[in-house]
């Protein structure tokens, strides 16, 4: 075992920041404590949003929470978290009711929907009930750390902001974020690896930003100039 993985598991202790991925400096340069979570897009904001939905379904008091993410991104892809909802224990319809309740509040252009083993369910019953935009991600190794390579490029640019207004939800649920981000580290094997307990808040952030990527490039522009303002690639 590791250093830095015995000081995790035996001494209960985040990991050094320069082991992080994310250290300390870079995450503190991307909290914005003028921004607190909301519940509702704001009317007088323009911004497209993104859902990243991190499923978990298990009665075991170690598992994953359910995490599903929400981001906005303005006309200069400049994006930021806007919602968080965070749960252990949700059952299958439970989720289904969320995430219908989700679309219905922010339109999200797209949700990318992690399909690895039971999740696959989820996309199914979903294209069969509603016309939800969701798409499915199916997670591997190499997939994962691509999507957490893309998150430290985020933070490094400033691209993605945290939400740290001093306010009791906002920053409950940011520190659970900011504490998993700090668990990553690459390992001595070379491979990037969490030594939290859970990452399911990075995971759905991480989704919420490939989300933006993924529309992107697929899409076919029928009205350049329409969909352009629509997405917000006006400038880009």
């Amino acid at each position: 075992m590791t250093s830095i993985a015995f000081t995790r598991e035996y001494l209960c202790k985040p990991i050094a920041s320069e082991s992080s991925l994310f250290p300390e400096e870079m995450l503190a340069n991307v909290k914005d404590d003028s921004l607190m979570l909301s519940y509702y897009p704001d009317p007088d904001e323009s911004l497209n949003y993104y859902i990243g939905w991190d499923p978990a379904i298990s009665a075991d008091r170690s598992a994953d929470y359910t995490c599903m993410m929400v981001i906005g991104m303005d006309e200069n892809r400049h994006k930021r978290i806007v919602h968080v909802h965070h749960e252990k224990n949700m059952n299958f319809n439970q989720q289904i009711d969320k995430i219908i309740e989700l679309n219905a509040r922010f339109n999200p252009v797209i949700i990318e929907l992690e399909t690895n083993n039971f999740a696959m369910a989820f996309n199914q019953v979903l294209q069969e009930i509603s016309d939800l935009p969701i798409k499915p991600f199916n997670m591997s190794r190499m997939k994962k750390e691509a999507l957490i390579h893309t998150l430290q490029l985020h933070f490094e640019q400033r691209h993605l902001l945290i939400p740290y207004k001093d306010e009791g939800a906002t920053k409950r649920h940011m520190n659970t974020l900011l504490n998993e981000l700090s668990m990553f580290t690459m390992l001595d094997n070379g491979r990037m690896e969490s030594l939290g307990a859970h990452d399911d808040m990075v995971i759905a952030l991480a989704l919420s930003v490939q989300a933006t990527k993924e529309y992107r490039e697929n899409i076919i522009i029928l009205d350049g100039e329409m969909w352009k303002n629509r997405l917000g690639w006006a400038d880009a």
